[in-house]
């Protein structure tokens, strides 16, 4: 009985109900090929990688909002969703903030927020196989 009562139940810190782990890797998989083919160059000037990386924002904006149309019912029922779909926001805004900073001639660092010791990245990426997130939080410099 116990068992049972372990298989059944929602893993805290892993996506696994079967619907929202489906609607995760069909969206993360046309995200990740929409990143790779919008990437910054790394001698590229600021202007492109600002214009490259809000292009990829966009991509993963459409990935959260694909996640999102299973329903808020679906994804309250697997903890980690709201979570993980929120820390993808987050990233969201980080990377606007240092397009914005490139636009303007500076040369920004993105931070990536912590939660329990370690980068939320890391947790994204722990929990579904959508494995992304470190390497754009990582945006090339543009040339000097």
């Amino acid at each position: 009985m116990a068992f049972y009562h372990y298989a059944s139940t929602d893993h805290l810190g892993v996506l696994d109900d079967p619907d929202v782990v489906e609607a995760i890797d069909i969206a993360c998989s046309r995200m990740e090929e929409s990143v790779r083919a919008s990437a910054p160059l790394p001698n590229d000037s600021a202007t492109a990688v600002a214009a490259a990386m809000r292009n990829q924002n966009t991509a993963i904006t459409a990935m959260i909002g694909d996640i999102r149309s299973i329903g808020t019912d679906k994804l309250a029922g697997d903890h980690p969703a709201e979570a993980w779909l929120a820390d993808w926001e987050i990233l969201i805004d980080l990377r606007e903030a240092y397009a914005d900073a490139l636009t303007r001639g500076e040369r920004p660092v993105l931070t990536v927020p912590m939660t329990d010791g370690l980068p939320i990245t890391t947790r994204m990426d722990d929990a579904a196989d959508c494995r992304v997130a470190a390497a754009l939080a990582k945006p090339p410099l543009p040339r000097s």
